[in-house]
């Protein structure tokens, strides 16, 4: 694996912490069963509920794929992706100037592909890549029921809320759970 070139400017990694990463786990976090303080109650919004049953059918497979894609964008940032069935080290660094890695943040640390919790994030990376990535048929993919993704993603928010979130004494949780502001 290949260090990035140089770390990120602060100011753009204040841009990350609080924006960039926040948005991939409320993409993800959307009606998963996480537990604890990662505990998204549902919330229905009266003009969804009196929306067209189709209309809700498709925002409900926009969350799930949306879902797909943003787990995987937060665990390749960890560090971790899969090959042949096993978690390994995110690959290379094409653009190191510009392609983006935990490491690359003051006090970012690359997941271990060797510990217990990469082997979860590998196979819903997996499972993800051929879900959305792209069409298959009969592909045997991995788990990724919501059981599955809420257990990646707890891994992934706690390895970030220990690293570059403990780093700058922020909270992910807080910014995760901030309304939108314009």
């Amino acid at each position: 694996m290949v260090a990035p070139k140089q770390p990120l400017a602060p100011e753009k990694q204040v841009a990350w912490l609080n924006q960039h990463i926040p948005h991939r786990v409320r993409g993800a976090i959307i009606g998963l069963p996480m537990t604890g303080a990662w505990l998204f109650p549902l919330v229905a919004n009266a003009a969804a509920v009196r929306m067209d049953p189709v209309a809700r059918h498709c925002i409900n497979n926009s969350v799930w794929e949306g879902r797909h894609i943003a787990l995987r964008w937060l665990i390749e940032f960890a560090g971790v992706y899969e090959s042949n069935g096993i978690p390994v080290p995110t690959r290379n660094l094409r653009f190191p100037d510009t392609d983006m890695r935990i490491d690359r943040m003051a006090g970012g640390v690359v997941l271990d592909a060797m510990s217990k919790d990469a082997i979860p994030l590998a196979l819903v990376y997996k499972g993800c890549s051929q879900a959305s990535g792209h069409p298959t048929t009969d592909s045997d993919h991995p788990d990724i029921s919501p059981l599955k993704l809420a257990e990646a993603l707890q891994i992934i928010v706690e390895h970030l809320q220990r690293t570059i979130y403990n780093h700058t004494r922020l909270s992910l949780l807080d910014f995760t759970m901030r309304p939108q502001v314009s």
